[in-house]
């Protein structure tokens, strides 16, 4: 992976997760099988627990060959400031954290990453109707803007289409499809990245984790 590539990610990364959910209302645990189109397959398993301002999130992923990799999520949500604090412990066993804010009212968002060495990605920007835009800021003085709109497709799913651009003028962009089958509990996401690959997956969480 470039390190353009690792820098489009993080950027999309940190917008995209601006407007989640600010704590778990309750003890939760899922478990199902994923399958991408590259042939990898293996088990996915999740459970979280939350409460008044905090929660935890952990998720597990097995693959056929016999590998573990582990992603825990740590929050905590202020209700007068709107602040949304998280602390990544990532799949490659580096740590990082955000700080982010949210004003519904106004639709203006901010947000900062900050790796395990210190270095750091700032964006602000506002969200409405499905479209983010703003401008982003590293520790290492490169600036840029992005943007996003979100559309429901006819088939019942959804694209997020968005684009990076960069302080030089080069522009990278990516478009992500998700859909969910109710029947066969299987949720498909299909991603373009901006050197133009696409890459598919799906995820069926199994019947009995539904109760827990």
């Amino acid at each position: 992976m470039t390190h353009r590539r690792v820098f489009f990610c993080i950027i999309i990364a940190i917008i995209f997760s601006v407007l989640a959910t600010a704590a778990e209302a309750r003890e939760w645990r899922r478990q199902g099988h994923y399958a991408t189109d590259k042939g990898h397959k293996g088990t996915i398993s999740a459970q979280g627990d939350g409460g008044e301002g905090a929660w935890s999130r952990q998720t597990t992923i097995k693959t056929d060959k016999g590998k573990t990799v582990t992603r825990t999520i740590e929050g905590s949500y202020d209700p007068e400031t709107r602040t949304v604090n998280r602390t990544v412990h990532g799949w490659n066993g580096k740590t990082h954290t955000t700080t982010s804010t949210y004003d519904p009212k106004t639709g203006a968002f901010t947000a900062k990453a900050t790796g395990a060495k210190g270095k750091s990605v700032a964006v602000t920007g506002t969200a409405g109707q499905g479209e983010r835009e703003g401008a982003y800021e590293t520790s290492g003085g490169a600036k840029g803007t992005f943007q996003s709109e979100l559309t429901r497709n006819s088939d019942g799913s959804y694209t997020r289409n968005g684009s990076v651009t960069t302080g030089s003028g080069e522009t990278y962009t990516n478009s992500n499809t998700v859909s969910y089958d109710r029947d066969t509990r299987t949720l498909t996401d299909t991603y373009t990245g901006y050197n133009g690959a696409t890459h598919s997956g799906t995820v069926t969480v199994d019947t009995d984790s539904l109760n827990q």
